[in-house]
């Protein structure tokens, strides 16, 4: 059984083993005949599973598998075929502020508290950095981030991190002189 997972800017292909396999070829085809046309032989491998990464998103392409056995003159009949169109697959981060920061966000889209969801591509890091308003310090994140380091945060989903500040409190110390009369 032959399965395609798309996804941005590739086509992942997996299957299960044929007994007596010693390679699978695959095969794809583009265009407007679909299956039954112009196959060309894309990747020879031991394995059951590839990646094709020389396809172009919104493009249908079609796959096929064909095992090979200890003889080069040995083979399977071919696959079924199936049809994977890769797509840019896109995430939205959104972020919150408790107390009085800033947030912003490396690549660009994040300024919170105006602006606190961007939508990323899937596989983005984001590098998420805070600054604390003046008589306020930052405690720590919480989400998808934790700590009071750096959060990155890997767009292969829906991502949400809050920042939280709290107010500085004022240390009042008093000297106390005592004197002794003797």
């Amino acid at each position: 059984t032959l399965t395609v997972t798309p996804g941005n800017y590739q086509n992942q292909l997996s299957w299960t083993t044929v007994p007596g396999a010693s390679r699978y070829w695959v095969m794809r085809t583009e265009g407007h005949a679909g299956c039954d046309f112009g196959k060309t032989r894309i990747a020879d491998i031991t394995g059951t599973s590839y990646t094709d990464t020389n396809v172009v998103n919104g493009r249908t392409y079609y796959y096929n598998v064909v095992a090979q056995g200890a003889s080069t003159a040995c083979y399977t009949r071919v696959s079924t075929c199936v049809e994977g169109t890769p797509q840019l697959t896109t995430f939205a981060l959104t972020v919150a502020v408790i107390g009085s920061g800033d947030v912003a966000s490396a690549p660009p889209g994040i300024a919170c508290p105006a602006d606190c969801t961007e939508t990323y591509a899937g596989g983005t890091v984001v590098t998420l950095s805070q600054t604390a308003d003046p008589g306020w310090v930052f405690t720590g994140w919480s989400g998808d981030c934790t700590g009071t380091g750096a959060c990155q945060v890997t767009m292969s989903a829906a991502r949400s991190v809050t920042a939280t500040f709290v107010p500085l409190r004022a240390l009042t110390v008093k000297q106390i002189h005592e004197y002794m009369e003797s």
